[in-house]
């Protein structure tokens, strides 16, 4: 069962880069600018990132019954939070 697109906005190529490491300690490697990911507990998402927009957009595609959708989105909004002080 997947969920909603989210898209988080000001994700410029400094911020991405250090996405990408943080996420990548969760057991994410968002390799490249667009792909499909596949993470720890079955999560597995699609993400695409435009440098011109400063976008990046995420839908998970496939996760366990027993994590709500909110609960990952909101695992990503944290550490853009937390990388953009």
């Amino acid at each position: 069962m997947g969920c909603e697109v989210k898209v988080f906005d000001g994700v410029v190529p400094s911020v991405m880069e250090q996405i990408r490491e943080k996420v990548s300690s969760l057991g994410l490697d968002l390799i490249g600018d667009k792909g499909k990911v596949e993470g720890p507990m079955g999560i597995e998402l699609e993400f695409e990132y435009n440098q011109e927009n400063s976008t990046l957009q995420v839908q998970v595609t496939k996760k366990n019954m027993m994590i709500p959708c909110s609960m990952i989105y909101d695992q990503l909004q944290g550490a853009l939070d937390e990388i953009k002080g």
